[in-house]
């Protein structure tokens, strides 16, 4: 027991260095990773947060931790209406099966930075929780890999945040990416103002460890005629990067319709 003890207490140290997690912020890892007796995944959980993401595609955000008297429908709306913070969670797992369960973390973020993402972003909120974000905590200086999930707006304006919150991600993990159409030169009729009736917009996939994620997938124009079906052999997926296992052989993109005189030469 004396061993074991020290041990973790070696590893908790080692957590608390230079770049690394505050201890306030390890108060719950460790009280998880004692119940379970599994030490060897809390430094998997803070190898995932502090990998770097410059080289993969992953976008940078902040936020603060929401205080406890911030909780609640008529606290949330001050936070949006007087201070223009959108209330939200940190949720779910950084590792796969088999890991502890990693606790929730209540926090704001800025609505003007969020909006500015969703803007710029082609196909707005959809395409947002489809990207993967480096979310640093302010009050700890602590960061965790993210994609946002159940982001909720005015349902008449859309000019207002109400809630995003960011579930956990790590390779592996299911993710959509949105569908960009190439080679439309290289379809006679698509030349001549067909067009593609879009049934899917988005595919599932995962990415590999130390791939970046893709903004998109391509799918093949090359060749298509009218009334022809767009299906999963067209898309152009990169290396690292699979469809998941839903998506079978005969997953449908979307056909080909255009007017008679399309097919003409």
């Amino acid at each position: 027991m004396h061993r074991v003890a020290t041990q973790r207490m070696s590893a908790i140290q080692g957590l608390c260095g230079p770049n690394r997690l505050s201890p306030s912020s390890l108060n719950h890892t460790i009280l998880f990773s004692s119940l379970s007796g599994h030490a060897p995944q809390v430094e998997k959980e803070v190898k995932l947060q502090t990998l770097s993401g410059s080289d993969q595609n992953i976008k940078t955000l902040s936020c603060r931790q929401r205080r406890e008297e911030d909780h609640g429908t008529r606290r949330c709306k001050k936070l949006r209406s007087l201070h223009g913070l959108v209330p939200g969670v940190i949720f779910g797992n950084y590792a796969q099966k088999g890991s502890f369960r990693t606790p929730k973390i209540s926090v704001v973020t800025s609505m003007k930075d969020l909006y500015d993402d969703i803007r710029r972003l082609p196909g707005g909120k959809k395409t947002f929780e489809s990207c993967v974000y480096d979310l640093t905590i302010e009050d700890d200086g602590s960061v965790h890999r993210v994609m946002p999930r159940h982001v909720k707006t005015d349902p008449i304006r859309d000019d207002e945040i109400w809630c995003c919150n960011f579930l956990r991600y790590y390779p592996g993990r299911e993710i959509e990416i949105r569908l960009k159409y190439v080679n439309e030169d290289a379809s006679p009729v698509m030349k001549r103002g067909a067009f593609i009736i879009k049934q899917n917009r988005y595919v599932p996939v995962t990415v590999e460890d130390g791939v970046p994620v893709p903004e998109f997938i391509e799918v093949d124009c090359s060749g298509l005629q009218l009334k022809d079906t767009v299906r999963l052999d067209r898309l152009i997926i990169p290396d690292g990067v699979k469809t998941c296992k839903k998506v079978k052989s005969d997953f449908l993109v979307g056909s080909v319709y255009g007017r008679a005189r399309d097919v003409e030469e």
